[in-house]
């Protein structure tokens, strides 16, 4: 009904910025891998334990959310990341993205491992090939807007 839709037009969704999550979604971590070749090591956004409405997510939905996350933020690059294989020599257009940056990848790939951090929390790293990287984020936009479709 007409009624109806406006009330659910006027409902405000809020939803927690990257700067009120990076520390649940990035904690820091020290992944021992160094990628090689054209490869480079993200770490994936780790799966959040509550709703931003303050609902407490079960196991399983974090794992799902763990297995299924797209969002990564760029640690290291390996010496040949976007260079030529043949002639080493940097891509004409320049490398899609740098340390730091945070990026959108495809949802299964990569060699995934788990870190321990200090406080016993676990952090997702993922070594890809460099043209694994579907899209980097503008620097400047908050890459939670951004919603996923599986």
């Amino acid at each position: 009904t007409p009624a109806s839709a406006t009330s659910l037009n006027s409902l405000k969704i809020t939803r927690k910025s990257l700067g009120e999550l990076q520390d649940k979604l990035f904690p820091k971590a020290f992944c021992p891998l160094r990628p090689c070749g054209s490869r480079i090591l993200v770490q994936i956004a780790s799966p959040l334990d509550k709703s931003d409405g303050g609902i407490i997510l079960t196991t399983e939905t974090q794992e799902i959310q763990r297995w299924n996350q797209k969002l990564a933020k760029v640690v290291k690059l390996g010496p040949l990341a976007y260079k030529n294989r043949d002639t080493l020599m940097p891509w004409p257009e320049g490398p899609w993205c740098k340390e730091g940056d945070f990026i959108r990848t495809v949802q299964y790939s990569g060699d995934r491992v788990e870190v321990q951090t200090d406080d016993g929390r676990i952090a997702l790293f993922a070594t890809l090939q460099d043209r694994d990287v579907y899209s980097a984020v503008e620097e400047g936009f908050d890459p939670l807007t951004l919603k996923s479709w599986f």
